[in-house]
């Protein structure tokens, strides 16, 4: 099969640090299978995509936000119409749609309204739809209606896209963290829906001796501005320390790869997520995690000795969170953490993905 898959800026090299190598390690997959995956752009509509591939099987479309977001809601209503058209084109040239429901919606919009136009557009034309889990399943009907080809296919695990991890000494070294301590990573964007602010409140009250919180990601202009502040603030005799890199800004590989080395224990408290690629990071790396019950997360990890799960919302619930997760064994932890990272490989993945497309 000819599969064009739209990615990001469409480039599918699990090297590219730019990029989430889900992209490019779903399409090593798929080639081991014997299917060709070129890549496309979900940043913009390009018609010229579709014609130089015409003798193409699948369109496979992921997140659909870019396509039409635009500060007037004239103009987005425009771009709605051309992802119509090019939508109708693929259809006309043959293509197969399928289309991969990674969030409901987009974590900040400006139309609701549009924004679910949108995803009933691809619930109405996409032969089959790719959900992570039986949550998103349901939440699929609930919000959109769509019930038939509906297909979960578990996201996949990150082992080979990043550098092998290295000594904890060496990793906090590297980063200029204490070694004597119990290192909390949270490893992320730093947006207003991962709950940053509450993480760093939770953390002083959880009151954990010996431990450090390192708050490492990329700022976006809605960050939690006033509570990092006082994170920088807080400084290592706070227990805190903070690797921002601004808007536009990556971790290459080695950094990430440090980062996840050097932690002893994961931290992601959401406040809103479906499903989650650095929950799948953390764990490809062997670390042990706390998360909310939300999404895809629950059904992920209920049952995992690698991970401690809390209500979504509860501040004393991740204050207890925090205090076990402090007190996992770690070699059981992070023992289990890793085999459930290793069911998530990508050959079990492309198979369940060569499905859906067969069935679209």
């Amino acid at each position: 099969m000819r599969v064009i898959y739209c990615w990001e800026a469409g480039r599918l090299d699990v090297r590219d640090y730019r990029t989430n190598p889900y992209g490019a390690l779903l399409k090593g997959g798929l080639e081991s299978r014997g299917h060709r995956v070129t890549g496309a752009p979900y940043y913009q509509l390009r018609f010229r995509d579709l014609f130089a591939n015409a003798g193409a099987d699948v369109l496979h479309m992921n997140h659909l936000y870019h396509y039409y977001k635009h500060p007037w809601r004239l103009v987005s209503l425009l771009r709605m119409a051309l992802l119509v058209l090019w939508v109708l084109l693929a259809r006309i040239l043959g293509m197969r749609i399928v289309w991969t429901l990674h969030n409901l919606y987009p974590h900040e919009t400006r139309s609701r309204a549009i924004d679910k136009l949108a995803r009933l557009l691809l619930c109405r034309t996409a032969g089959s739809t790719i959900v992570h889990c039986e949550k998103a399943r349901a939440e699929l009907k609930r919000e959109f209606g769509r019930t038939h080809n509906v297909h979960v296919v578990p996201h996949g695990n990150y082992i080979d896209a990043y550098p092998p991890a290295i000594s904890k000494e060496d990793a906090r070294v590297a980063l200029g963290l204490p070694l004597d301590t119990f290192v909390i990573l949270y490893f992320g964007n730093v947006r207003a829906y991962k709950g940053i602010e509450t993480l760093i409140t939770a953390f002083g009250d959880a009151d954990l001796p010996g431990a450090h919180l390192v708050i490492a990601g990329k700022s976006w202009p809605d960050s939690a501005g006033a509570e990092l502040e006082v994170a920088r603030e807080a400084g290592a005799e706070g227990g805190i320390t903070t690797i921002l890199k601004p808007p536009g800004g990556t971790f290459d590989g080695d950094e990430i790869c440090e980062l996840m080395s050097a932690a002893d224990l994961v931290v992601l408290p959401f406040r809103q997520v479906l499903s989650s690629g650095s929950v799948m990071l953390a764990l490809s790396y062997s670390n042990p995690v706390v998360c909310p019950r939300l999404g895809c997360l629950t059904e992920l990890l209920e049952d995992c000795e690698g991970a401690v799960l809390y209500d979504a919302g509860s501040h004393e619930g991740l204050v207890e969170a925090l205090r076990k997760g402090r007190s996992l064994d770690p070699s059981v932890a992070s023992r289990a953490a890793l085999d459930l990272a290793l069911e998530a490989n990508w050959s079990s993945v492309a198979e369940k993905m060569e499905r859906a497309y067969e069935a679209a």
